[in-house]
């Protein structure tokens, strides 16, 4: 996976936490997890 500046979740700690608990809980690969917390910070 290249990193991109909008890889955030690996610079918040609170989102690359939540991305771990995605891809563990739900299943989720890499970029499901992504959209999915971009998603509920639209919010």
């Amino acid at each position: 996976h290249r990193i991109l500046k909008t890889d955030f979740a690996l610079l918040c700690p609170n989102c690359h936490k939540a991305v771990h608990i995605y891809l563990r809980e739900e299943n989720l690969q890499y970029e499901e997890a992504k959209i999915k917390i971009r998603n509920i910070l639209k919010r």
